[in-house]
C-alpha cells in the first residue's frame, strides 16, 4: 500500500475514533464539529474502491463503539447493529466518490455538496423498518441550548447540516494548506467566503437562540404537576417470575409516596407492572384501586396480549376514579431487540437468541389529565422526530416518555436517550418528561433545558410542576421542509456541475 492510500485509511480511522469519543457520555462533544473532516478528505482523495474501504473503517469504528449496548442481547446483535449502520457509511462514501469523480465537481461545489450528501444519507439511515437515528452527530450538542432553538424550524437537520458544513470547511482548508506548503494567507476566495458564511450563520443562530430562551423565561401558561417514578429495579429481578410481588410492592410504595406530593398524574416506567394488561382482571382491579387511593391519574407501562396471542409494549392510563381510560402501544420497535428484521423463512436459521417478538402499535396516544391532552411515547420512539410531532399536532400540551433503559446496564445508552428527548422537546416547543426504570428520568422544558433528573441507577421520585406554553412549531406542523430544501440544493449542485461540464465539452 502506497503512502497516499495509507494516509487516507488512517484519516478515515481518525474520523471513526473522533466520532466515537464525541458521543454524549464523554465531555468531548465539541469534537463532533470537526470529526468528519478527515473522512471527507479520505473519500475525496481516494479511488472508488479505496473510498469504500475508508468509509467501512470509519463506520465500523464508530458504530462498534456507539452500539456497544447491543451486547446485552448478545455479541451477534452488537455486530449486526454495527454492520447494518456501517453500510450507510459505505454507500455514502462510495456514492460521494462517484459523484465527485464522474460528474467532476469543482472545489467550490465539493465544499458545499459533501455536507449536503452527509445529511441525505443520515436521513436515509433513520428511515424504514430498521431505521435508527441513533448516532446522528447532532445529538451530541444537546447541551448547546441556543443551537437547539432553530430546531422548531429545521428539526434536527439544521444543527446536523451546520456541523457537517463545519467539517467540510475544515477539510477544504486542511487539504489546501497541505498541498500549498501551509500558505494560510493565500487561501482561495471560495474557502474564505464559506468560512465567513458559516461564522455569520452560527453567530446568528446562537444570538437568535439565546433571545428565544430569554423570551421564554418570562412567559407563563397553564400548570400541571407530574410525578415520575424511578424504581431502579435490577433487570435480573424484573425477569425473575418469583420476584413479581416484590416488584408490585415496590411500585405501590413509590406511588403512595409520590401521591403525598399531590401531583395531577404519576408516570410509571415502561413494562413496570409485571402482568399482562388488560387481560389480567386482577391486575386491572389492583391498579384501579391504587389510583383511587392516591386520588391521582396514573400512566402504567405493561405488556399486553392481543387476540392473535402476539404481544405489544404498551402504556395504560387510569384516572383518579380508577377507570382504565385507554392504552397506547409502541409503534417503533427496536430492530434486533424487540423484533428480528428478517424474512419469515430466514428467522428459523437466525442465531439471535435474545430477540423479543413484539407487534407494533398503529395509532398515536389520546390521553388527557385535567382536560389537558398529553402525548405518550415509549422508549426508542423518542429517537424519531415524527412520533413526538404527531402527538403535538394531535393537541398534546406535553410529551411523556416511559422507558426501561435498564436493559443497557452500565452502557451509555441511557445518556444517549436523554439527548433524543432534549431535541424532541425543543423541536416542538413542548415540555417533555421521562420516567425510566433505572434512569435517566428527567423533566425537560420547551427549550430543551433539563430542569431536573435522576441519574442512572438512582432510586427516587421527581415531582415537578410544568409550565405549559403554546406547543407546536413550524417543524411540528410542516415537518421536514428544511430537509427537503437541503435535498433540493444537493440536486442543484449536481445539475450545475453537469451543466458546466457540458459547456466545457462543447466549447
Amino acid at each position: 500500500m502506497d503512502k497516499k492510500k495509507l494516509l487516507n485509511l488512517l484519516l478515515a480511522c481518525l474520523s471513526g475514533f473522533l466520532l466515537a469519543v464525541s458521543t454524549q457520555e464523554h465531555n468531548l462533544t465539541p469534537i463532533a464539529w470537526v470529526a468528519l473532516a478527515p473522512l471527507f478528505y479520505a473519500v475525496k482523495n481516494s479511488n472508488f474502491k479505496q473510498s469504500i474501504l475508508c468509509s467501512l473503517c470509519a463506520g465500523i469504528l464508530y458504530n462498534l463503539k456507539l452500539h456497544l449496548w447491543a451486547n446485552v442481547f448478545g455479541a451477534e446483535v452488537w455486530i449486526a447493529m454495527a454492520l447494518v449502520q456501517t453500510t450507510y457509511f459505505i454507500f455514502w462514501g462510495a456514492s460521494l466518490n462517484l459523484i465527485i469523480k464522474k460528474i467532476k465537481l469543482s472545489d467550490h461545489q465539493i465544499l458545499i455538496f459533501i455536507p449536503l450528501w452527509w445529511v441525505v444519507f443520515d436521513t436515509i439511515r433513520g428511515s424504514g423498518p430498521i431505521g435508527v437515528n441513533w448516532g446522528c452527530i447532532a445529538y451530541t450538542q444537546y447541551k448547546f441550548l441556543p443551537l437547539l432553538q432553530i430546531t422548531p424550524i429545521t428539526g434536527i437537520y439544521g444543527p446536523l447540516f451546520l456541523m457537517a458544513y463545519c467539517s467540510s470547511i475544515v477539510f477544504c482548508i486542511s487539504e489546501w494548506i497541505t498541498e500549498n506548503k501551509y500558505e494560510f494567507k493565500k487561501l482561495p476566495a471560495y474557502i474564505k467566503t464559506h468560512t465567513l458564511i458559516f461564522i455569520i450563520i452560527l453567530s446568528g443562530v446562537v444570538l437568535y437562540g439565546q433571545s428565544v430562551i430569554n423570551r421564554d423565561k418570562h412567559l407563563s401558561g397553564d400548570k400541571i404537576k407530574v410525578a415520575l417514578l424511578q424504581p431502579s429495579i435490577d433487570m435480573l429481578i424484573k425477569t425473575d417470575s418469583s420476584k413479581t410481588m416484590d416488584i408490585v410492592e415496590t411500585m405501590k410504595e413509590m406511588t403512595l409516596e409520590a401521591a403525598e406530593l399531590k401531583p395531577d398524574i404519576i408516570f410509571w416506567p415502561e413494562t413496570s407492572f409485571p402482568a399482562l394488561l388488560p387481560e389480567s382482571k386482577d391486575a386491572v382491579s389492583y391498579l384501579s384501586k391504587l389510583s383511587q387511593i392516591c386520588g391521582t391519574d396514573m400512566v402504567v407501562g405493561a405488556p399486553q396480549r392481543l387476540a392473535d396471542k402476539s404481544l405489544q409494549n404498551s402504556a395504560f392510563h387510569f384516572n383518579s376514579q380508577g377507570e382504565l381510560l385507554g392504552s397506547y402501544s409502541k409503534r417503533k420497535l427496536v430492530p434486533f431487540g424487540e423484533f428480528l428484521p428478517l424474512p419469515s423463512f430466514a428467522k428459523k436459521w437466525a442465531v439471535f437468541r435474545r430477540v423479543q417478538n413484539f407487534k407494533p402499535g398503529t395509532e398515536a396516544s389520546s390521553f388527557k389529565v385535567k382536560n389537558i391532552r398529553f402525548g405518550t411515547i415509549i422508549c426508542f420512539e423518542s429517537d424519531f422526530p415524527e412520533c413526538s410531532a404527531q402527538e403535538v399536532n394531535n393537541g398534546a400540551r406535553f410529551i411523556s416518555v416511559i422507558t426501561n433503559d435498564g436493559w443497557f446496564e452500565n452502557y451509555p445508552a441511557a445518556k444517549h436517550h436523554i439527548s433524543w428527548d432534549v431535541f424532541r422537546a425543543a423541536e416542538n416547543h413542548v415540555n417533555l418528561v421521562q420516567a425510566a426504570n433505572s434512569g435517566i428520568s428527567a423533566v425537560i422544558d420547551y427549550n430543551g433545558k433539563i430542569l431536573e433528573k435522576k441519574e442512572l441507577f438512582e432510586k427516587g421520585i421527581i415531582c415537578r410542576e410544568l409550565n405549559l406554553l403554546t406547543s407546536g412549531t413550524f417543524y411540528s406542523k410542516y415537518g421536514n421542509i428544511f430537509l427537503y430544501l437541503l435535498y433540493f440544493t444537493a440536486l442543484l449542485v449536481i445539475i450545475s456541475a453537469i451543466s458546466c461540464r457540458k459547456k466545457r465539452i462543447f466549447k
